[in-house]
């Protein structure tokens, strides 16, 4: 994301395995990530991950 652009996302939000020169995915718009930053993606689902796994639902599921 640009900057100026960063913004706190649902927490059931994956962004996936990146692959290629870039990587698309969609929230608000189409958001493409150079593959400088795949370390920054991978790393955010794994927070998202562990998060989970230590019984911290998504928004989505919390009352």
């Amino acid at each position: 994301m640009g900057r100026g652009e960063a913004r706190r996302l649902p927490r059931d939000c994956w962004f996936g395995r990146p692959t290629g020169l870039y990587y698309e995915f969609e929230l608000d718009r189409t958001h493409r990530v150079h593959r400088q930053w795949y370390p920054e993606v991978n790393a955010a689902d794994q927070a998202l991950r562990e998060m989970q796994s230590h019984g911290n639902p998504p928004e989505s599921e919390q009352s």
